[in-house]
């Protein structure tokens, strides 16, 4: 690599979301060719924090495998908005190349209005037996919470408190959400 690239892709790793918004300057073809001159591991991060519509477009001129290689490395809510951006046949052929896994729960995603919170659903759920420890579940959940396309902002604890990681059956047998410290 020359030293311009190699400082664009330690940027573009190490500053995802200040990159999207530098990318969101240009117009979309030359997004599309600095996007397409990088590895996908450090594209994906980028494009999963552009507005749907742009990162659309920016990838509109890749080929399908391209496109589906970084759409691998994006959550599904992000994968489903991005593609509500795309024609229908593209979008098609896209999602059957896709895990079946994530493929059906972009369908499923992509079947509400844009607009609806339905529409922005994580369909990815974590889950711990009582067994689990609590260390493997906290780390699982900082893993979970790291994934392309959310919002890095949110600490582990944070992220800890709005997902319920296992259920507790009191005295009185009624289910109730397991806290976390």
């Amino acid at each position: 690599m020359n030293r311009a690239k190699d400082l664009t892709v330690a940027f573009l790793r190490a500053h995802p979301r200040e990159a999207a918004r530098a990318l969101e300057q240009l117009n979309a073809s030359d997004a599309s060719a600095l996007l397409a001159a990088m590895p996908g591991r450090v594209a994906a991060p980028v494009i999963g924090r552009l507005p749907p519509g742009f990162a659309a477009r920016s990838l509109a001129s890749l080929p399908d495998e391209a496109v589906v290689r970084l759409l691998r490395r994006l959550n599904t809510p992000a994968i489903a908005a991005l593609l509500r951006h795309l024609p229908e046949e593209r979008r098609t052929r896209l999602l059957d190349e896709l895990p079946a896994a994530t493929a059906v729960a972009s369908r499923m995603l992509l079947r509400y209005p844009e607009d609806s919170i339905a529409a922005l659903a994580d369909t990815e759920v974590l889950t711990a037996r009582p067994g689990d420890a609590v260390r493997e579940v906290l780390a699982r959940l900082k893993a979970a919470s790291d994934d392309v396309g959310r919002d890095d902002t949110a600490s582990p604890a944070a992220a800890a408190a709005s997902v319920v990681v296992s259920w507790d059956r009191g005295d009185d047998k009624t289910p109730r959400p397991l806290t976390i410290g």
